[in-house]
């Protein structure tokens, strides 16, 4: 009898050792993790942050895991993954792979179980390479078509979210000594997977509660692996038939990722490690504009006008007309342009204050801009990067008032596969990020230990680090 797909991506889940894993995939995980864990504290002074860090702290509870930029009360660890999933997102900055953001749900899960059982770094590197690969896989076969989307349904990219979390902690826990007791991660899954409407995202008025939901994502994903652990009758073959879980969200199944290229492509290595406090695909159009300023260096006042072609639906409300968020603010290609403009040596918690979301110097300028062509869907937008890497290129123009107009094209920002950062430049984000919350003590030890991760033998000195308030 043919193994149902959930056995086979169960098998090779489990059967995945650390002496598996390629030198380079080892080395996205640790420039990763400085990237991920950077623009978490770097969201330290947003009230999010502080909320997350309270909502986790105040009941107590069992001291397994820290609570980054926080006092360093411990907390049970399903909490700080709640507080620490959050943060990693309130800048929108993390990552993105093809279905979504796994970042929240893999770095904050894999530290929280490291420091928690004092495993050392092979362990964390084996553990969320392991939720990498099996997120992606299945999520892709997942995905639905365009038609679905259409229609009105939603993208699954929260829904799928759980999948990376639940793998990395069912590895982290030793599941993957028993097969059947792993595959029954993917049934728990399916009983904490959030299907959330789609009200956060309505131009205008976007909400950061999607900032909550991916620590929720990672919290809810620690708790179904508890719930295997603790154990329960059958669960098994939950990817699978008419009624598996992709069928909750997708009208196609494409059954071919379970397996695609296992151990030859390692779908680690084709994450997006954003260089700015934007969505995912706003990233090419502030490239392409820095690009321009760092070779023209010109003023604001002297811009007449700034095109950026083609349009994508969702990125190109009028921010002067909405509510001003800080959502609003993020998927808007001309808060962000304008941020970058005033701030370009800032990025971050910087460009999304109160004050420069209501400045009025900011809110004028962003009605230069236009966005010449047929719009796209950010759906298409992701059909086009799965599977190959490919991004949509994007056109900006800078028409001065003089007449002169410069011009960048651009497919492939900063942080994309085709674009890497090497690990120094991960190293000197870091320090840019965290410098001014952290002690300059800390961050190079942080900075020392992720570097040599492979030699690192207990990860919960490492992890405490990340307290520091």
């Amino acid at each position: 009898m043919e193994k149902s797909y959930t056995k086979q991506l169960t098998e090779n889940l489990c059967a995945l050792k650390f002496e598996d894993i390629p030198q380079d995939v080892i080395d996205q995980v640790k420039r990763m993790t400085l990237h991920i864990i950077g623009v978490s504290i770097a969201s330290s002074p947003t009230e999010q942050n502080k909320r997350s860090i309270k909502l986790a702290q105040f009941k107590g509870g069992a001291e397994e895991a820290t609570v980054w930029c926080s006092d360093g009360k411990k907390v049970p660890i399903e909490n700080a993954c709640f507080a620490n999933g959050t943060m990693t997102d309130i800048l929108d900055q993390e990552d993105c792979s093809w279905i979504g953001h796994p970042g929240p749900c893999v770095i904050p899960v894999a530290l929280g179980f490291a420091e928690r059982d004092e495993k050392s770094g092979r362990d964390y590197i084996l553990n969320a390479v392991t939720a990498y690969e099996g997120y992606l896989r299945a999520g892709m076969a997942m995905q639905p078509t365009r038609d679905y989307v259409n229609e009105g349904f939603r993208f699954p990219l929260l829904s799928v979210s759980i999948l990376a979390s639940t793998i990395c902690a069912g590895k982290a826990m030793g599941l993957d000594k028993d097969p059947k007791k792993f595959e029954q991660l993917f049934m728990a899954a399916s009983y904490h997977m959030q299907v959330a409407t789609n009200k956060h995202a309505h131009n205008g008025s976007q909400s950061d509660i999607w900032h909550y939901a991916q620590g929720i994502a990672s919290r809810n994903g620690v708790l179904g692996a508890q719930i295997v652990e603790a154990g329960f009758d059958n669960g098994y073959n939950a990817l699978d038939d008419w009624d598996g879980l992709w069928r909750m969200i997708s009208d196609q199944h494409r059954t071919e990722w379970y397996t695609k290229g296992w151990k030859k492509e390692w779908l680690t290595n084709t994450i997006v490690t954003k260089r700015w406090p934007v969505n995912i695909w706003i990233e090419a159009p502030v490239d392409a504009l820095s690009e321009l300023y760092e070779a023209h260096k010109f003023q604001m006042k002297d811009i007449k006008a700034i095109r950026v072609s083609p349009p994508a639906n969702i990125l190109v409300a009028d921010y002067a007309k909405g509510d001003r968020g800080m959502i609003d603010a993020m998927f808007s290609i001309a808060y962000c342009c304008t941020a970058y403009l005033m701030k370009p040596y800032q990025p971050g918690f910087e460009w999304f204050t109160d004050e420069m979301r209501n400045s009025e110097e900011l809110i004028e300028f962003t009605k230069k801009f236009s966005y010449p062509g047929d719009p796209v869907i950010t759906y298409d937008h992701f059909v086009k990067f799965a599977g190959t890497g490919e991004f949509p290129e994007i056109c900006v123009e800078v028409e001065m008032n003089d007449g002169t107009v410069y011009s960048k094209k651009m497919r492939y920002p900063k942080g994309h596969p085709f674009n890497n950062y090497t690990l120094d430049e991960s190293v000197e984000e870091f320090r840019m990020l965290t410098k001014p919350y952290m002690a300059p003590e800390k961050i190079e030890k942080f900075i020392d230990a992720i570097v040599n991760l492979e030699k690192v033998e207990n990860m919960k000195p490492v992890a405490e680090l990340l307290a520091f308030k």
